[in-house]
């Protein structure tokens, strides 16, 4: 398909450093995105879910967690629990404790919450080639519809 030639490479370009910016500075790229894909899929009006779901392109804020997913291949960035009993926060990876809600946009912050929505089967792999080849296939859409 077209757009991944054309348009999805422009958005994936420096992903990981406005893909935390205020949502006032990410719509109109949405907007554009928008756009892109009816003229391509030739729809005037059409919902914006299903623009989506057909061609099965991932959205901005889907393709910034996936790229920070692939991109941290460095786990040192991330604290685990040493644990083994179950508490109220079961989650592996400690997320930092913020004042603001601006450090909830920080690299570390939203790193350690990716991590933690990812099932069992998928946080454990350490090699992100893999980790971009199992995120290719069924997963990538239906782990990423969890941060609507």
């Amino acid at each position: 398909m077209t757009y991944f030639a054309l348009a999805q490479s422009h958005f994936r370009y420096g992903i990981l450093y406005w893909g935390t910016a205020l949502t006032t500075n990410i719509n109109p790229l949405k907007v554009i995105q928008k756009r892109f894909l009816m003229v391509l899929l030739n729809k005037n009006r059409y919902p914006t879910d299903l623009l989506f779901k057909e061609p099965k392109v991932l959205d901005l804020r889907q393709l910034y967690y996936l790229n920070m997913a692939v991109v941290r291949d460095r786990r040192s960035e991330l604290s685990q629990k040493n644990h083994i009993y179950g508490t109220r926060r079961r989650y592996p990876y400690l997320t930092p404790r913020t004042a603001s809600a601006e450090a909830h946009r920080s690299r570390a912050y939203m790193s350690a919450k990716i991590f933690n929505s990812l099932p069992e089967e998928l946080s454990f792999i350490t090699k992100p080639k893999k980790l971009r080849r199992s995120q290719k296939g069924k997963y990538a859409v239906a782990v990423f519809d969890l941060w609507t």
